[in-house]
C-alpha cells in the first residue's frame, strides 16, 4: 500500500477483529504464494462497510453492501489509487475464499458463490479505470444523426 493511501486511510476507524483477521488472511495468502500486502486492501474495505455503512462485521458481506462499496464508496473515498482498485476485487475473490477455507464467519457457501459471481459482473460491467472520482461510471453520448 503506497504512502498516499496510508495516510488517507487514518480517516478511518480500524475494527479490532478487523485486524487480527487481516493477519490471518496475510498468513493464508502467503501459504497460497499470493502478496500477503494485499490483504491491507481487505481491510480498507472492511473498515470504509463499517464506517460508511455501520456494517462493522468482517466476516459477513451482503451483495447489496459489497455492491455500494464498490461501486459508490471506495471511489468517492479516493482512499486506493488506481493499481489498488485494480486488484481489489481478485483480492476480495482470494478473501471469500479465505473465509470458507477457514470457517470464519456465516456458513453459507451458496452467499459465498453468489458473492464471487457479482464480483465477476462487476468486474466485466465497471472496470475501476472507467470511474470518476464521485463513482458515477462513464458513458458515451452517441449523436442520434440529427
Amino acid at each position: 500500500m503506497n504512502d498516499r493511501t496510508r495516510r488517507r486511510r487514518r480517516r478511518l476507524t480500524p475494527v479490532p477483529h478487523t485486524q487480527s483477521l487481516m493477519q490471518d488472511f496475510s498468513g493464508w495468502r502467503i501459504t497460497k504464494g499470493l502478496a500477503p500486502d494485499d490483504a491491507e486492501l481487505i481491510e480498507v474495505l472492511a473498515d470504509l462497510k463499517s464506517d460508511e455503512l455501520a456494517s462493522p462485521d468482517p466476516t459477513v458481506w451482503p451483495a447489496a453492501v459489497l455492491e455500494e462499496l464498490l461501486e459508490e464508496v471506495v471511489p468517492r473515498a479516493g482512499i486506493l489509487d488506481e493499481q489498488e482498485r485494480a486488484r481489489l476485487l481478485p483480492t476480495f475473490r482470494d478473501y471469500l475464499v479465505f473465509l470458507v477455507d477457514m470457517e470464519v464467519g456465516p456458513a453459507d457457501p451458496a452467499a459465498h458463490a453468489a458473492l464471487i459471481a457479482l464480483l465477476g459482473d462487476l468486474s466485466r460491467t465497471v472496470p475501476p479505470s472507467r470511474r470518476d472520482p464521485l463513482g458515477r461510471r462513464h458513458l458515451s453520448v452517441v449523436p442520434d444523426g440529427d
